[in-house]
């Protein structure tokens, strides 16, 4: 360990701490409150994302609720292996669920929390840490003000309506934006491409306007040409249903309107080696 920036970090920290006029005590049960509730919301997290939201600067916040039986920490099935992919997850105990929903005071506010990280879907580990990193640092640049996971908007919309990968949301004075973000790692093709533009035609436009805007966010320069030009102006998309023979088919169409266009955003990123 290097000694000496290590006496660094403790200075700086007890000065962040000064600053705020919270003993070392408030500030360390604050922390503990934020992780144990951003892992409740999104049903799992990383080590690294845990410091990157209490802006602990490797403060070891994640193993010392592993200590306290608060959470359990479980090593993936890549380990780790490819860039974004974690090497470990963290997941809630039960004493760490009761910890959490002791703090809730609103019944819509419950999760239906699932402690086993081996149910965990280890296809879209990397997909969901980017949605979680993403997610912490917009709200630590002052972008966003509030956020939803998917697990929080599944409990107050109606059964089979699609999700995003998170919902950013941006509050001031009398104003609230609502922005869906979608990571995308892989093309969609055919009725799964379709059935998005139609989920995102309906919920920035329909009766029962959803979003004000969606922000699809991808790695690959082709992905976002594909959903620009899926929701230009005009664009014709299909409605799919199974015909007698359990085969999927088209039944029907519809164009993108004009005012959908201007709510879509695709941003291209550079991907991290």
């Amino acid at each position: 360990m290097d000694t000496n920036n290590h006496i660094e970090q403790l200075q700086a920290g007890r000065k962040a701490m000064q600053a705020t006029g919270k003993s070392p005590r408030q500030v360390g049960y604050e922390r503990t409150k934020k992780a144990l509730h951003w892992i409740y919301a999104w049903g799992w997290s990383t080590p690294s994302n845990i410091e990157l939201l209490v802006g602990g600067n490797k403060s070891g916040l994640a193993t010392r609720l592993v200590r306290r039986g608060l959470i359990k920490r479980t090593r993936t099935e890549s380990g780790g292996g490819h860039k974004e992919v974690p090497a470990y997850v963290l997941t809630l105990t039960n004493t760490g669920v009761e910890e959490v929903v002791r703090d809730i005071a609103r019944e819509e506010d419950l999760l239906p929390y699932q402690a086993d990280p081996y149910r965990i879907n280890q296809a879209l580990l990397r997909h969901d840490n980017m949605v979680q990193t993403a997610t912490i640092k917009a709200l630590l640049n002052g972008d966003i003000t509030d956020y939803r996971t998917p697990a929080q908007l599944a409990e107050v919309s109606k059964a089979g309506v699609k999700q995003p990968d998170a919902l950013w949301i941006s509050q001031g004075e009398g104003f609230t934006h609502r922005l869906a973000i979608e990571i995308e790692l892989s093309p969609k093709w055919n009725r799964h491409l379709d059935r998005t533009i139609s989920a995102y035609v309906n919920a920035l436009a329909g009766e029962e306007r959803r979003f004000d805007q969606v922000m699809f966010i991808s790695e690959s320069p082709a992905i976002i040409d594909r959903y620009r030009n899926a929701f230009s102006p005009g664009r014709k998309y299909y409605f799919w249903k199974k015909d007698q023979q359990g085969n999927w088919v088209t039944n029907g169409s519809d164009t993108v309107p004009a005012e959908v266009s201007e709510r879509v955003i695709c941003q291209h990123v550079q991907p991290r080696y």
